[in-house]
């Protein structure tokens, strides 16, 4: 059945069947809606494998991906993953935890940054640049300090300060610009094309995609059986990157995205079949974007099995789930994940599930606010 974009408040699970494509006008390639619209649920995927590509670049190939993974295993930028029987409950589910946010930045944004900065220094560029709401920034700077190239990274007025500050730290220079994501990307675009800089665009460069892509290979690696996987989305680079390990791997694990319903920018979209922009609410810095990237958008048409919605509010139950299972201080976003194994584990399928913990950049004021049992609602 075609998937309603208006669920009522019982709708738990939606399918969309292959095939038929909810096409925007010609004059509209991006299309506005409310981000009220979309209800917590599990929305069930259809593959798509015979749509024409929106972005401009084709994924990295098999032999980027390979090449990406043995150079970041050769550069230790690698990450546990543990099965944790805290998590499984009293369900017959075993759960399993993968670290990225044991790595220096704590976050797994240092994978396809530094690939993608190696690219670029072998290539003799100078400059890099790119907006970001913290963890993708963190991992550019991160990686231009580490090999020697100058960062600009442009974010919005309100960006976190935690990550505002690792970012200094690592010696990028840092704009203030716009009220949002989107308004960085425009400011940071500009100012590439001014200082004949390259800029990278989280969800729509194939060589951050192709070092993400190291974590869906590494977790098929480190354990025997995976039957399904869960991450958080935002642009859907992460999603999309597993997902292209997955395809490479011939594995038949499930992927699932999970994004707040105060952010269903990629819910909406794949629901609909193109890309659908609304405007973000999320206190979760790490999934506030409106709209998928186009990239990204054309990996998960074809391999997403499903996506999760979660409320903002239980995204803070997340974050008590993983540091009472685990002893991980996840920040807000990272937490999704967990929020939706909370609400939907029998929904969201498998027996061998891996909770994908993203990132740990998070405010202490914050982290002491969650653990003591708070909640807040979208912005």
């Amino acid at each position: 059945m075609h998937a309603d974009p208006n669920p009522p408040a019982t709708t738990r699970r939606t399918e969309r069947t292959e095939g038929t494509p909810i096409a925007a006008p010609d004059d509209d390639p991006v299309s506005e809606r409310s981000p009220l619209a979309y209800e917590a649920g599990v929305y069930e995927l259809h593959a798509e494998r015979h749509h024409p590509p929106l972005a401009t670049q084709q994924p990295p190939s098999s032999e980027e991906l390979t090449a990406a993974w043995e150079f970041l295993r050769a550069q230790r930028l690698t990450s546990p993953c543990y099965r944790v029987p805290r998590l499984s409950g009293a369900s017959d589910r075993e759960v399993s935890v993968k670290c990225e946010v044991l790595s220096p930045i704590r976050s797994f944004k240092v994978r396809g940054a530094f690939w993608a900065v190696a690219q670029a220094e072998r290539a003799g560029i100078r400059e890099i640049v790119t907006a970001s709401t913290g963890n993708h920034g963190q991992g550019i700077a991160y990686a231009g300090s580490t090999l020697g190239v100058r960062t600009t990274i442009f974010v919005p007025e309100d960006v976190d300060e935690v990550k505002f500050a690792s970012m200094a730290q690592l010696g990028a220079q840092i704009e203030r610009a716009g009220s949002s994501l989107a308004d960085a990307e425009q400011h940071a675009q500009a100012y590439a094309v001014q200082a004949q800089a390259t800029y990278l665009e989280d969800g729509e460069d194939p060589q951050l995609m192709a070092g993400a892509a190291s974590i869906g290979f590494e977790i098929l690696q480190q354990l025997d059986q995976v039957d399904t996987i869960l991450v958080p989305v935002g642009g859907g680079n992460l999603a999309a990157a597993v997902a292209l390990a997955l395809e490479q791997s011939d594995s038949r694990a499930r992927l699932i995205a999970v994004q707040s319903t105060a952010a269903p920018g990629v819910t909406a979209s794949l629901l609909h079949g193109h890309i659908q922009r609304i405007p973000s609410r999320t206190r979760a810095g790490g999934l506030a974007t409106d709209r998928p990237g186009k990239l990204s958008f054309d990996v998960l048409r074809r391999r997403l099995d499903a996506i999760c919605l979660v409320e903002e509010e239980w995204l803070w139950s997340g974050i008590r789930s993983a540091f009472d299972g685990v002893g991980l201080a996840l920040e807000l976003g990272a937490a999704a994940p967990f929020a939706a194994f909370e609400r939907f584990a029998d929904e969201l399928g498998g027996r061998q599930v891996v909770l994908l913990a993203s990132g740990a950049c998070i405010d202490a004021r914050d982290l002491a606010f969650a653990l003591s049992g708070g909640q807040r609602g979208p912005l």
